[in-house]
């Protein structure tokens, strides 16, 4: 983009002073030599923001907002006026995804896929709060890459996240680690809980509990991200706290997110802000006791979330608490919530956030990131076998829910499936990074139906197998043979 630099004689003040004419020659001598300095000093000095018309559309060194703490990636595209465009034209990827946007695919390949059983949820989309997004990572060129969107129903009204936010109490946890210099990824955690929260008040003094011992952060991140430990992802919310926990999310873009409590737990939304002490074990002494370190102090957030902005908050028309059935709709407002949208979002700060400018979790090893992904990646059978865990029968279409569906057209092999997912309430969410190594194509898969005919919750009727287990299968079939 072109720019000169600014002419001070046509930029006279109305007064005209400039287009006088002098009425003697030493008037015009002196006229002509403060012309003369005036020239010369704007010809010499730097172009202020306002001469420039670069400046006025993008920020200048000094003006630019603060780098975030963790550097982006190299291969991060330029904009497009860096790389002499105009500022008002759209980009490549601009271009695709309003392509895209014009001619929706998923319709019509769902209809093309899905068996009978999923097919009720494109025969009524809104009693199932079906919703899709498939994020097709694009190699325009060797200096572009594009995310494009295939949206089906996105975050039209509310659903349930169940266990796919744990994805974002593992990042907390792991930014908490980055700060602390004393808390040690292979280092036991010891948790000074109370036996009952009945009686907790808003502030605790938690000496006399009796602390706990629980497992590592290490191992603690890996059974919640690979096998969905409830405990784990509890631990983890103890660790990083009520407050921190959202803050993130919100640091990354995940503007939707509001994480209030734990999972099957009893406290009050006051107690779900209240984090214990929690310790180290160091070592142990000659009577073979363990001493403990401690490395986070009890806490009580003072974060008020706001109330969630999305249509459908009362689900079912019934549900069971306390053994008795409640003859009206669940409120799921003081409940977890993450958007369709964001849940992509999240998945690719983790996995490509170059592709997304505000989709970066900051305050993060890069080695610590690289252990979160290998924790989604990780096959949840052989896991399971590893750390004697019992999981029965169906795992893989338990916790890589697409995978079984892409595996009847590519190779297992050749695929590496990243991924968390949730099922409760009648809702079945998954959320998945999906790399084809063979052709070197990628995208992002974000999913939720909800499958409760009874329109009762809290019984544990649900239609996961009849109905959302074969979509995903469908599904992977689906991205397999159009996307990768």
């Amino acid at each position: 983009m072109k720019s000169s630099l600014p002419n001070p004689i046509q930029q006279s003040s109305p007064s005209g002073e400039f287009s006088d004419v002098p009425s003697s020659t030493a008037d015009f001598a002196v006229l002509l030599f403060f012309l003369g300095c005036l020239i010369s000093l704007t010809a010499c000095s730097s172009p202020t923001a306002t001469d420039d018309p670069v400046s006025e559309t993008k920020p200048t060194q000094q003006t630019a907002e603060p780098a975030p703490e963790v550097d982006p990636e190299p291969d991060i595209a330029p904009e497009p006026d860096a790389v002499g465009e105009p500022d008002d034209a759209p980009s490549a990827c601009d271009e695709l995804q309003a392509k895209a946007s014009a001619d929706p695919l998923l319709p019509d390949l769902l209809d093309q896929y899905l068996s009978e059983g999923p097919r009720a949820l494109l025969e009524d989309p809104q009693a199932h709060r079906f919703q899709l997004l498939v994020g097709e990572v694009v190699d325009v060129d060797e200096d572009t890459t594009c995310l494009v969107h295939h949206g089906f129903r996105v975050d039209a009204e509310y659903f349930y996240p169940a266990s796919s936010i744990k994805t974002v109490a593992s990042i907390a946890a792991l930014q908490k680690l980055a700060q602390s210099a004393d808390l040690d990824l292979d280092a036991r955690l010891w948790f000074h809980n109370p036996d009952d929260f009945e009686e907790l008040p808003d502030l605790i003094d938690d000496t006399g509990f009796e602390p706990e011992p629980f497992d590592t952060l290490r191992n603690i991140i890996d059974d919640t991200q690979i096998v969905s430990s409830n405990p784990g992802y509890n631990r983890l919310f103890d660790l990083a706290g009520h407050e921190a926990l959202n803050r993130i999310g919100w640091q990354a873009g995940l503007e939707s997110l509001r994480l209030r409590h734990r999972f099957f737990s009893d406290r009050t939304p006051t107690q779900e802000k209240w984090s214990p002490r929690i310790s180290i074990e160091h070592e142990t002494d000659r009577d073979g006791l363990s001493v403990l370190h401690e490395i986070v102090p009890p806490r009580q957030s003072e974060l008020e979330l706001s109330p969630v902005e999305v249509e459908g908050l009362m689900v079912g028309e019934s549900y069971i608490e306390s053994r008795q059935v409640i003859d009206e709709p669940m409120d799921f407002s003081s409940m977890n919530y993450l958007s369709l949208a964001d849940h992509q979002r999240l998945m690719v700060a983790i996995f490509r956030p170059e592709l997304d400018k505000r989709a970066h979790f900051q305050g993060l090893d890069d080695d610590h990131v690289e252990l979160l992904r290998q924790s989604m990646l990780r096959d949840p059978e052989e896991f399971a076998s590893h750390r004697g865990y019992n999981l029965g029968d169906g795992v893989e279409r338990r916790f890589k829910a697409a995978l079984p569906g892409i595996s009847e057209v590519l190779s297992r092999e050749s695929v590496r499936y990243y991924n968390k997912g949730g099922r409760a309430y009648g809702f079945h969410v998954e959320n998945a990074y999906i790399v084809h190594e063979e052709s070197q194509r990628a995208l992002f898969v974000t999913a939720v139906a909800y499958v409760n005919e009874n329109r009762r919750l809290n019984d544990d009727v649900y239609e996961y197998d009849e109905i959302s287990f074969p979509f995903f299968h469908d599904l992977g079939q689906m991205i397999a043979n159009e996307f990768l």
